[in-house]
Protein backbone atom coordinates (compact mmCIF):
# COMPACT_ATOMS: atom_id res chain seq x y z
CA UNK A 1 0.00 0.00 0.00
CA UNK A 2 2.64 2.28 1.06
CA UNK A 3 5.02 1.45 -2.28
CA UNK A 4 1.41 2.25 -4.80
CA UNK A 5 1.34 5.75 -2.83
CA UNK A 6 5.03 6.61 -2.80
CA UNK A 7 5.17 5.67 -6.86
CA UNK A 8 2.03 8.04 -7.67
CA UNK A 9 3.59 10.95 -5.22
CA UNK A 10 6.54 10.36 -7.23
CA UNK A 11 4.72 10.55 -10.84
CA UNK A 12 2.32 13.57 -9.34
CA UNK A 13 6.00 15.13 -8.27
CA UNK A 14 7.38 14.20 -11.81
CA UNK A 15 4.89 15.67 -13.69
CA UNK A 16 4.13 18.60 -11.58
CA UNK A 17 7.84 19.54 -12.50
CA UNK A 18 7.19 18.99 -16.53
CA UNK A 19 4.31 21.63 -15.62
CA UNK A 20 6.35 23.92 -14.14
CA UNK A 21 8.99 23.44 -15.83
CA UNK A 22 7.52 23.89 -19.26
CA UNK A 23 5.20 27.42 -18.06
CA UNK A 24 8.65 28.64 -17.20
CA UNK A 25 10.25 27.78 -20.43
CA UNK A 26 7.15 29.25 -22.06
CA UNK A 27 7.07 32.70 -19.91
CA UNK A 28 11.17 32.90 -21.01
CA UNK A 29 10.69 32.46 -24.20
CA UNK A 30 7.88 34.80 -23.83
CA UNK A 31 10.01 37.18 -22.20
CA UNK A 32 12.69 37.30 -25.14
CA UNK A 33 10.31 37.78 -27.50
CA UNK A 34 8.78 40.75 -26.25
CA UNK A 35 12.43 42.00 -25.77
CA UNK A 36 12.86 41.42 -29.57
CA UNK A 37 9.93 43.13 -30.28
CA UNK A 38 10.86 46.43 -28.56
CA UNK A 39 12.92 49.33 -30.53
CA UNK A 40 14.64 49.92 -27.17
CA UNK A 41 16.01 46.63 -26.98
CA UNK A 42 17.32 46.05 -30.48
CA UNK A 43 19.04 49.93 -29.65
CA UNK A 44 20.63 48.23 -26.55
CA UNK A 45 21.49 45.35 -27.83
CA UNK A 46 23.28 47.49 -31.26
CA UNK A 47 25.09 49.92 -28.66
CA UNK A 48 26.67 46.44 -26.36
CA UNK A 49 27.49 44.73 -29.76
CA UNK A 50 27.67 45.85 -32.65
CA UNK A 51 28.43 49.27 -32.40
CA UNK A 52 32.11 50.04 -31.13
CA UNK A 53 33.23 47.70 -34.31
CA UNK A 54 30.96 50.11 -36.52
CA UNK A 55 32.49 53.18 -35.28
CA UNK A 56 36.35 51.48 -36.26
CA UNK A 57 35.12 51.57 -39.35
CA UNK A 58 33.49 54.89 -39.66
CA UNK A 59 36.92 56.43 -38.22
CA UNK A 60 38.44 54.03 -41.06
CA UNK A 61 36.19 55.53 -43.90
CA UNK A 62 36.60 58.98 -42.63
CA UNK A 63 40.41 59.66 -42.61
CA UNK A 64 40.99 58.05 -45.69
CA UNK A 65 43.28 60.03 -47.77
CA UNK A 66 40.40 63.35 -46.06
CA UNK A 67 43.11 65.80 -45.58
CA UNK A 68 47.14 67.12 -46.17
CA UNK A 69 47.80 68.63 -42.58
CA UNK A 70 46.83 65.42 -40.68
CA UNK A 71 48.36 61.58 -41.06
CA UNK A 72 45.68 59.22 -41.14
CA UNK A 73 47.31 57.93 -37.47
CA UNK A 74 47.21 60.87 -36.09
CA UNK A 75 43.44 61.44 -37.19
CA UNK A 76 42.89 58.10 -36.31
CA UNK A 77 44.40 58.71 -32.64
CA UNK A 78 42.91 61.85 -32.15
CA UNK A 79 39.19 60.46 -32.75
CA UNK A 80 39.38 57.24 -30.60
CA UNK A 81 40.94 59.54 -27.73
CA UNK A 82 37.69 61.55 -28.56
CA UNK A 83 35.15 59.04 -28.91
CA UNK A 84 36.59 56.93 -25.72
CA UNK A 85 36.71 60.08 -23.60
CA UNK A 86 33.11 60.53 -23.73
CA UNK A 87 29.36 58.69 -22.91
CA UNK A 88 27.56 57.36 -26.01
CA UNK A 89 24.06 57.19 -25.65
CA UNK A 90 20.94 56.97 -28.16
CA UNK A 91 17.41 58.73 -28.19
CA UNK A 92 14.70 58.80 -30.46
CA UNK A 93 15.29 61.18 -33.75
CA UNK A 94 12.31 63.65 -32.31
CA UNK A 95 11.68 64.55 -36.28
CA UNK A 96 12.05 61.33 -38.03
CA UNK A 97 10.95 58.34 -35.54
CA UNK A 98 7.97 56.69 -36.54
CA UNK A 99 6.71 53.44 -35.35
CA UNK A 100 6.87 51.01 -38.38
CA UNK A 101 10.37 53.26 -39.38
CA UNK A 102 11.80 54.18 -35.55
CA UNK A 103 15.17 55.99 -36.09
CA UNK A 104 17.24 56.99 -33.57
CA UNK A 105 19.99 59.46 -33.11
CA UNK A 106 23.87 58.18 -31.33
CA UNK A 107 25.43 60.93 -29.56
CA UNK A 108 28.51 61.66 -27.82
CA UNK A 109 27.83 63.57 -24.87
CA UNK A 110 24.96 65.99 -26.49
CA UNK A 111 26.67 65.86 -29.55
CA UNK A 112 24.96 63.52 -32.63
CA UNK A 113 27.66 61.12 -34.75
CA UNK A 114 25.05 59.07 -36.37
CA UNK A 115 21.76 58.06 -36.88
CA UNK A 116 20.25 53.85 -36.75
CA UNK A 117 17.45 52.99 -38.84
CA UNK A 118 15.54 49.89 -37.90
CA UNK A 119 13.84 47.46 -39.40
CA UNK A 120 11.09 44.85 -38.88
CA UNK A 121 11.20 41.72 -39.24
CA UNK A 122 8.52 37.98 -38.25
CA UNK A 123 9.29 36.95 -34.93
CA UNK A 124 9.40 33.28 -36.03
CA UNK A 125 8.96 29.78 -33.78
CA UNK A 126 7.69 30.81 -30.39
CA UNK A 127 7.14 34.82 -31.11
CA UNK A 128 3.94 34.51 -30.01
CA UNK A 129 2.58 36.78 -32.87
CA UNK A 130 5.46 39.25 -31.89
CA UNK A 131 8.25 41.07 -34.57
CA UNK A 132 11.51 41.59 -33.74
CA UNK A 133 13.24 44.43 -34.70
CA UNK A 134 16.69 44.77 -36.23
CA UNK A 135 18.85 47.65 -37.23
CA UNK A 136 18.22 48.24 -41.12
CA UNK A 137 20.91 51.20 -41.72
CA UNK A 138 23.33 52.79 -39.14
CA UNK A 139 25.05 56.31 -40.70
CA UNK A 140 28.25 58.55 -38.68
CA UNK A 141 29.38 61.50 -39.40
CA UNK A 142 32.81 62.21 -37.74
CA UNK A 143 32.98 65.41 -39.49
CA UNK A 144 31.39 66.91 -36.52
CA UNK A 145 34.48 66.35 -34.68
CA UNK A 146 36.71 68.39 -37.28
CA UNK A 147 36.82 71.89 -36.71
CA UNK A 148 37.78 74.95 -39.10
CA UNK A 149 40.68 77.09 -38.25
CA UNK A 150 41.62 80.29 -39.46
CA UNK A 151 45.69 81.83 -39.99
CA UNK A 152 45.75 85.18 -40.48
CA UNK A 153 48.85 86.31 -41.43
CA UNK A 154 50.86 88.81 -43.80
CA UNK A 155 51.00 87.73 -47.51
CA UNK A 156 54.72 86.81 -47.90
CA UNK A 157 55.42 84.97 -44.26
CA UNK A 158 55.55 81.36 -44.93
CA UNK A 159 52.74 79.25 -42.22
CA UNK A 160 53.01 75.70 -42.22
CA UNK A 161 50.53 73.23 -40.11
CA UNK A 162 52.10 70.36 -38.80
CA UNK A 163 54.72 70.62 -40.68
CA UNK A 164 53.04 71.33 -44.15
CA UNK A 165 53.26 74.69 -45.66
CA UNK A 166 49.86 76.68 -46.53
CA UNK A 167 49.21 77.18 -50.01
CA UNK A 168 46.00 78.02 -52.89
CA UNK A 169 45.98 74.20 -53.24
CA UNK A 170 45.80 72.64 -49.44
CA UNK A 171 43.12 75.25 -48.12
CA UNK A 172 41.10 78.38 -48.68
CA UNK A 173 42.92 81.95 -49.31
CA UNK A 174 41.40 85.17 -49.25
CA UNK A 175 42.94 88.53 -48.81
CA UNK A 176 41.79 90.51 -46.19
CA UNK A 177 42.63 92.36 -42.77
CA UNK A 178 43.30 90.46 -39.61
CA UNK A 179 39.83 89.46 -37.68
CA UNK A 180 40.50 92.15 -35.13
CA UNK A 181 40.83 95.19 -37.78
CA UNK A 182 37.94 94.00 -39.94
CA UNK A 183 35.42 96.14 -37.76
CA UNK A 184 37.49 99.48 -38.23
CA UNK A 185 38.57 98.82 -42.34
CA UNK A 186 37.04 102.05 -43.22
CA UNK A 187 39.10 103.93 -41.09
CA UNK A 188 42.39 102.76 -41.06
CA UNK A 189 43.27 103.52 -44.96
CA UNK A 190 45.57 101.66 -47.02
CA UNK A 191 47.48 98.40 -45.35
CA UNK A 192 49.58 95.99 -46.60
CA UNK A 193 48.46 92.84 -47.71
CA UNK A 194 47.00 90.11 -45.36
CA UNK A 195 45.85 86.49 -46.01
CA UNK A 196 43.39 84.53 -44.45
CA UNK A 197 43.89 81.02 -44.32
CA UNK A 198 41.34 78.41 -43.58
CA UNK A 199 41.56 74.54 -42.88
CA UNK A 200 39.69 71.95 -40.93
CA UNK A 201 41.48 69.59 -38.83
CA UNK A 202 40.18 66.69 -36.18
CA UNK A 203 43.62 67.52 -33.72
CA UNK A 204 44.74 70.59 -32.62
CA UNK A 205 47.26 71.40 -35.41
CA UNK A 206 50.90 72.97 -34.63
CA UNK A 207 50.79 76.08 -36.81
CA UNK A 208 54.43 77.78 -37.29
CA UNK A 209 55.60 80.97 -38.85
CA UNK A 210 59.19 79.63 -41.13
CA UNK A 211 59.77 82.66 -42.87
CA UNK A 212 63.39 83.66 -43.36
CA UNK A 213 62.84 86.39 -40.73
CA UNK A 214 62.13 86.29 -36.89
CA UNK A 215 59.90 89.38 -36.78
CA UNK A 216 56.65 87.71 -36.49
CA UNK A 217 54.43 86.72 -33.07
CA UNK A 218 51.67 84.41 -33.64
CA UNK A 219 48.95 84.19 -30.92
CA UNK A 220 46.29 82.14 -30.81
CA UNK A 221 42.10 83.05 -29.75
CA UNK A 222 40.65 79.45 -28.16
CA UNK A 223 36.97 80.66 -28.61
CA UNK A 224 37.20 81.46 -32.36
CA UNK A 225 40.23 78.85 -33.20
CA UNK A 226 42.01 81.78 -34.84
CA UNK A 227 45.44 82.12 -34.79
CA UNK A 228 47.17 85.39 -35.97
CA UNK A 229 50.43 86.26 -36.66
CA UNK A 230 51.67 89.58 -35.75
CA UNK A 231 54.93 91.68 -36.79
CA UNK A 232 57.23 92.52 -33.78
CA UNK A 233 57.90 95.91 -32.76
CA UNK A 234 61.05 97.53 -31.53
CA UNK A 235 61.93 99.57 -28.57
CA UNK A 236 61.82 102.83 -29.54
CA UNK A 237 58.40 102.32 -31.69
CA UNK A 238 57.10 100.41 -28.69
CA UNK A 239 57.35 103.03 -26.78
CA UNK A 240 56.42 105.70 -28.90
CA UNK A 241 52.80 104.04 -29.62
CA UNK A 242 52.44 103.37 -25.44
CA UNK A 243 53.00 107.10 -25.19
CA UNK A 244 50.61 108.46 -27.83
CA UNK A 245 47.83 105.64 -26.42
CA UNK A 246 47.97 106.88 -22.97
CA UNK A 247 47.90 110.89 -23.78
CA UNK A 248 45.03 109.73 -25.74
CA UNK A 249 43.25 107.74 -23.13
CA UNK A 250 44.18 110.84 -20.66
CA UNK A 251 42.35 113.70 -23.31
CA UNK A 252 39.31 111.43 -23.93
CA UNK A 253 38.69 110.93 -20.49
CA UNK A 254 39.13 114.74 -19.44
CA UNK A 255 36.55 115.44 -22.41
CA UNK A 256 33.95 113.08 -21.59
CA UNK A 257 33.67 113.24 -17.86
CA UNK A 258 33.40 117.02 -18.22
CA UNK A 259 33.42 118.70 -21.51
CA UNK A 260 35.08 121.47 -20.84
CA UNK A 261 37.31 122.36 -23.62
CA UNK A 262 35.45 120.72 -26.13
CA UNK A 263 35.83 118.02 -28.64
CA UNK A 264 38.97 119.12 -30.23
CA UNK A 265 41.75 118.37 -28.05
CA UNK A 266 40.91 114.74 -28.78
CA UNK A 267 39.93 115.01 -32.21
CA UNK A 268 43.75 116.07 -32.49
CA UNK A 269 44.63 112.39 -31.76
CA UNK A 270 41.97 110.88 -34.58
CA UNK A 271 42.18 110.06 -38.15
CA UNK A 272 40.50 113.39 -39.82
CA UNK A 273 37.40 111.99 -41.28
CA UNK A 274 37.25 109.09 -39.70
CA UNK A 275 33.61 107.88 -38.26
CA UNK A 276 34.64 108.70 -34.62
CA UNK A 277 36.09 111.82 -35.93
CA UNK A 278 32.91 112.81 -37.82
CA UNK A 279 30.37 111.86 -34.57
CA UNK A 280 32.90 114.09 -32.19
CA UNK A 281 32.25 117.07 -34.32
CA UNK A 282 28.30 116.42 -34.99
CA UNK A 283 27.85 116.29 -31.21
CA UNK A 284 29.05 119.63 -31.18
CA UNK A 285 28.82 120.48 -28.05
CA UNK A 286 29.83 116.97 -26.65
CA UNK A 287 26.75 116.28 -24.64
CA UNK A 288 26.50 113.05 -26.23
CA UNK A 289 29.73 112.07 -25.30
CA UNK A 290 29.25 113.00 -21.61
CA UNK A 291 29.47 110.41 -18.68
CA UNK A 292 27.13 112.89 -16.84
CA UNK A 293 29.23 112.62 -13.97
CA UNK A 294 32.96 114.19 -13.38
CA UNK A 295 35.08 111.79 -12.59
CA UNK A 296 39.09 111.34 -12.42
CA UNK A 297 41.16 108.85 -13.55
CA UNK A 298 43.80 107.29 -11.66
CA UNK A 299 46.44 104.03 -11.95
CA UNK A 300 46.36 104.15 -16.42
CA UNK A 301 48.48 102.15 -18.14
CA UNK A 302 48.93 100.11 -21.35
CA UNK A 303 48.34 95.83 -20.58
CA UNK A 304 49.32 94.76 -24.26
CA UNK A 305 49.12 95.40 -28.00
CA UNK A 306 49.53 93.42 -31.08
CA UNK A 307 51.26 95.38 -33.80
CA UNK A 308 50.05 94.61 -37.80
CA UNK A 309 52.72 97.05 -39.92
CA UNK A 310 50.67 100.20 -40.55
CA UNK A 311 48.41 99.21 -37.77
CA UNK A 312 47.88 98.60 -34.03
CA UNK A 313 45.75 97.08 -31.33
CA UNK A 314 46.28 98.83 -27.53
CA UNK A 315 44.65 97.53 -24.42
CA UNK A 316 44.55 100.36 -21.98
CA UNK A 317 43.36 99.63 -18.46
CA UNK A 318 42.26 103.00 -15.38
CA UNK A 319 40.91 103.31 -13.10
CA UNK A 320 37.93 106.02 -13.31
CA UNK A 321 36.58 107.30 -9.67
CA UNK A 322 33.20 109.48 -9.56
CA UNK A 323 31.90 110.50 -5.86
CA UNK A 324 34.17 108.77 -4.08
CA UNK A 325 33.20 105.19 -6.39
CA UNK A 326 35.73 103.83 -8.17
CA UNK A 327 35.35 101.83 -10.88
CA UNK A 328 37.59 99.22 -13.35
CA UNK A 329 37.60 100.01 -17.00
CA UNK A 330 39.22 98.90 -20.41
CA UNK A 331 39.83 100.40 -23.66
CA UNK A 332 40.56 99.09 -26.96
CA UNK A 333 42.41 101.30 -28.99
CA UNK A 334 43.22 100.91 -32.82
CA UNK A 335 45.88 102.96 -34.03
CA UNK A 336 46.40 103.47 -37.27
CA UNK A 337 50.02 105.05 -39.69
CA UNK A 338 48.96 108.01 -41.78
CA UNK A 339 50.81 111.12 -43.55
CA UNK A 340 50.85 112.80 -40.29
CA UNK A 341 52.06 109.57 -38.26
CA UNK A 342 50.18 107.51 -35.74
CA UNK A 343 46.51 108.45 -35.05
CA UNK A 344 43.81 106.60 -33.43
CA UNK A 345 41.80 104.85 -35.95
CA UNK A 346 38.91 104.47 -33.62
CA UNK A 347 37.98 102.97 -30.05
CA UNK A 348 36.13 100.05 -28.15
CA UNK A 349 35.18 100.04 -24.72
CA UNK A 350 35.45 96.57 -22.96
Amino acid sequence: MKSKFAKGLLIYVLVMLVIIFAGLFVFWRFIAAYELSRTDGAMDRYMETALPAELEQAITDFVAGRTDFESEEAQTRALGERLSAGTLTYRKDPERFAEEAPMYLIRLDKQVIGTVELKSEPGGLFSFGLSRWDVRDAEFDLGVFAKTYTVTAPEEADITVNGVRLTEANCDMELGLPAVLEPYAGDLGQQPGWVNYSFTAVALPEVRVVSASDDYWMSRDEAADVFTVTLQCDSELSAELTAYAEAFVRAYIAYTSNAVDGPGVVQQYLVPGSSMYERMTASMDGMSWVHGVTSTMSELQIVGYEYYGSAAVLEANYVLTSNGVATDNDMKIILTLTDSGWRVANIELL
